[in-house]
């Protein structure tokens, strides 16, 4: 029921699911020019927590590769995320879109980006929600997120890579709220 962010598509992915019965989805792209080595890249994307997901959850991981991933089994990706800021929030906001960023040095070969989450259930820590009101519905046992405005762009410091969280109120109403 979200609007997105800006344009009028977004992508969703199961980050978590409770006793690990579903499989994890992950977002992957290929860059349009290869990462320049020594580098500084800022990479940020927005983040909202689909209306029926019964858990909220943090492991928020982002990974450059140089070959596409491709899987033939359901199992998790267990790569070591090299942006692994802001992994230990639990986003929960079923309403607004949340930021999430962090800085990466590049090795120069990176082609492609796969976000996701890295981590082991057991390492994933996890809230429950509640069912929005007026949801009849009934909710998915996992976390799935929505993200869009997938950004991934040269900063010559830190400070140039900033986490902008929407303000609630405003983004409820500009943004999407839940239609009844």
């Amino acid at each position: 029921e979200q609007m997105a962010l800006s344009g009028s598509n977004y992508a969703g992915v199961r980050w978590w699911s409770y006793q690990n019965k579903e499989p994890r989805t992950y977002l992957q792209v290929k860059f349009k020019k290869m990462l320049k080595k020594d580098r500084k890249y800022c990479v940020r994307y927005y983040v909202t927590l689909g209306d029926l997901s019964k858990y909220g959850a943090d492991q928020f991981g982002a990974y450059m590769s140089k070959m596409l991933i491709k899987k033939d089994d359901e199992s998790n990706l267990t790569y070591e995320p090299q942006v692994p800021a802001l992994r230990t929030k639990v986003y929960d906001d079923l309403f607004s879109w949340q930021g999430v960023c962090g800085m990466y040095e590049a090795k120069g070969d990176e082609q492609y980006l796969v976000l996701g989450n890295f981590s082991a259930n057991e390492k994933t820590n996890t809230v429950k929600i509640k069912r929005p009101k007026g949801e009849t519905r009934p909710q998915t046992a996992n976390a799935y997120y929505f993200i869009d405005d997938v950004a991934v762009f040269e900063v010559k410091s830190p400070s140039e890579c900033k986490c902008e969280q929407l303000d609630k109120a405003e983004s409820e109403s500009i943004y999407g709220t839940k239609a009844t």
